[in-house]
């Protein structure tokens, strides 16, 4: 089964940036992922009045445990959570299974 995951980012300001994953660690990801076809699809969406960020990640079979527990992509995981607590950033994160065919 696949899982969906709904990932929404809610900033105070548009002067408060998002926070932004090391270029490397998104090409590790990439690479890793969703070459791979790890990450089956992902879209980006960002709200009319610039507040919400919300990604939508389908993961294949596994996949999504395998990224949660990867040692190169944990603590850029972590520094997020911390980025976004110290800057009043509100995440949520709805995790869904999916059927595929």
């Amino acid at each position: 089964m696949h899982k969906r995951v709904i990932y929404t980012a809610t900033r105070p300001s548009i002067e408060v940036p998002f926070y932004a994953w090391p270029p490397m660690v998104v090409d590790y990801v990439n690479t890793t992922y969703r070459d791979t076809g790890k990450i089956y699809s992902r879209t980006f969406t960002l709200s009319e009045d610039g507040l919400t960020q919300m990604a939508v990640t389908v993961w294949t079979d596994g996949s999504l445990e395998e990224w949660t527990n990867d040692p190169n992509v944990r603590p850029h995981r972590l520094a997020q959570t911390q980025y976004n607590l110290d800057n009043n950033i509100v995440t949520t994160s709805d995790v869904q299974d999916v059927e595929h065919s």
